[in-house]
Formats: structure tokens, C-alpha cells, sequence
């Protein structure tokens, strides 16, 4: 029951001939499933050119590299959707990943007409993966204070995963309107048990080592004092690897002045200093 025309990838070519009205050559759309092409029949722009940064206000760009392209010595890169593990694209729309922002800020790093990184984030965070300490790391040893090239970040927003990633840069510069913050981790369960039971359905399970902790947390029973403290345990370890990264991004930030935040969102320039990303030091300059 799909419809095959979800899984098309649009190329800037097929948008051009749509504006002008040559697409599919005046006929129908053309309905393909999971093929290379677009539903065009124009080849589909790779993900990674997909998420090199080049907006049009900043006209031609020199060149693109994996997920970046280059400008007057700049190597630019955005994220603009939530934060997964891995790259990927999906229905026409394109993720970021711990994983190709890394190789993005590698290989942009790496080239020798690249003076500086630039990193637009719009973004409210993302999952807990083990690309994420490792994209953040690599930033913090590769930036201008640690003696290599200067890594900015523009943001719109960044939040959460977002922040921690940001917070890795030699300087983060935001909107008046932007914001920044939300400096914790979450973990949801959800107790369905009192739902079946009104209509008259048991789930039993049976477990190995018998009175073990395999189905802890299953959305279909109540959370256990046992389980629920296990889980907060695991929680607050991420927590605290999240606040560790930030301090050593940025050490003005310590775990006292992170914990008041209570892992809430700021808008970048505020008139209550205790609800402002400048103020907070979340930012070094509204732009």
C-alpha cells in the first residue's frame, strides 16, 4: 500500500525541469519503485552532495567535498534535521549522521585550500550514539585551540545533541531568535499494562534466567522500582558524559552552572539574563 513515488529522490535537474515544465517530458509521472533514478528518469544527486551546504544567496561555490562544499577558503556544512547515527535519506529527505559529519570535518580539515570550518546547525538534537563523543572529540582536537584550523558554528538552533556538537567549536555565534540549550538526556517508558487490561488482553512472558530482567521495561507492564533505577542510572551516565564534552569545549560552562540549567532551552539573546544563551555563555555573539 505504498506508493512507489515515495521512495523517488529529487535531483536539483528534475526541479529545474519541473519549474519549467519539461518534467517527465510533458507525460504522467513515471512511477517506479526503489530504482537508481529519479521518477524523472534523471539520476538522483547523491546524499552526499545533497548535504553539502550551498544556499543560494551564496551564489556559486568553488567546489564540494563529502556532505561540504568550499567557498573563499571556507568549507561549509549544515544540519538542518534531527541527529541519527548514521546518515541516511529517506522519501526525499536527507539526515545528517554522527558518522558523515565527521567525515565531512575530516576531509574538509584535511584539504589544503580549506582556511576554516563552518557549521550551520538547526537542529533539536538527536539519539544517543557512539559517533557522537567521537564526532565531538575529533572537533575539540582539531579546532584553532588546539592548533589546527578555527571551527565556527551559526545557530539557528542547538539544542541537546545539537548543543553538545556545537559546544566542540572555537566559537558559536546564533540569532537573536535562535536557541540553544536543553543540556541533558532522556529516556521515555511506557506502561500500556492498564490499556490491555480494559480490553481484556495478558501478555505472559517466559523468561531465561528465570526471575531475570529480560522484558525490564516492556511497554506492556509497569515499570519496576528496580528497572526504573537502572535506567537512571544508565541515563545520568550519559548526562554526565554530555556535560563532560561541553566543560571541555567550553570551560566556562562548569557542571554547577549546566545542573541550574535543569536541561532547559534558551533563546539566544533575551532580556532576562537568566533566560539568555549570551548571558548563560551557551553563546559567544548574536549575529
Amino acid at each position: 500500500g505504498v506508493d512507489a513515488r515515495a521512495f523517488s529522490r529529487p535531483s536539483r535537474v528534475g526541479a529545474f525541469l519541473r519549474r519549467v515544465g519539461l518534467a517527465s517530458g510533458g507525460k504522467g509521472p513515471r512511477i517506479s519503485a526503489m530504482e537508481d533514478d529519479g521518477a524523472d528518469g534523471v539520476p538522483s544527486v547523491p546524499m552526499e552532495q545533497q548535504l553539502a551546504y550551498s544556499p543560494r544567496w551564496l551564489g556559486d561555490v568553488e567546489d564540494t567535498g563529502f556532505c561540504w562544499s568550499l567557498k573563499d577558503g571556507v568549507a561549509l556544512i549544515c544540519c538542518d534535521t534531527p541527529l541519527v547515527e548514521r546518515g541516511d535519506e529517506f522519501c526525499g529527505m536527507v539526515w545528517h549522521g554522527y558518522d558523515t559529519l565527521l567525515i565531512a570535518m575530516r576531509e574538509a580539515l584535511a584539504d589544503a585550500r580549506v582556511g576554516g570550518v563552518f557549521l550551520r546547525l538547526d537542529t533539536p538534537g538527536g539519539v544517543v550514539g557512539g559517533g557522537l563523543p567521537a564526532l565531538a572529540q575529533f572537533m575539540r582536537e582539531a579546532r584553532e585551540s588546539a592548533g589546527g584550523k578555527p571551527i565556527w558554528v551559526y545557530a539557528d538552533m542547538a539544542c541537546s545533541a545539537g548543543y553538545w556538537i556545537a559546544a566542540q567549536a572555537d566559537r558559536i555565534l546564533a540569532p537573536s531568535v535562535g536557541y540553544v540549550g536543553s543540556l541533558g538526556a532522556v529516556m521515555v517508558h511506557e506502561d500500556w499494562s492498564g490499556a490491555l487490561e480494559q480490553d481484556g488482553i495478558a501478555i505472559t512472558s517466559i523468561e531465561f534466567p528465570e526471575g531475570g530482567v529480560k522484558t525490564e521495561g516492556a511497554w506492556w507492564k509497569a515499570l519496576s522500582e528496580a528497572g526504573r533505577a537502572a535506567w537512571q542510572a544508565d541515563i545520568s551516565q550519559v548526562g554526565e558524559m554530555f556535560f563532560a564534552d561541553v566543560s571541555a569545549g567550553r570551560p566556562g560552562l562548569t557542571h554547577e552552572a549546566m545542573m541550574a540549567m535543569r536541561a532547559d532551552a534558551f533563546m539566544a539573546e533575551h532580556a532576562d539574563p537568566a533566560r539568555s544563551g549570551l548571558a548563560l555563555q551557551l553563546v559567544d555573539e548574536i549575529a
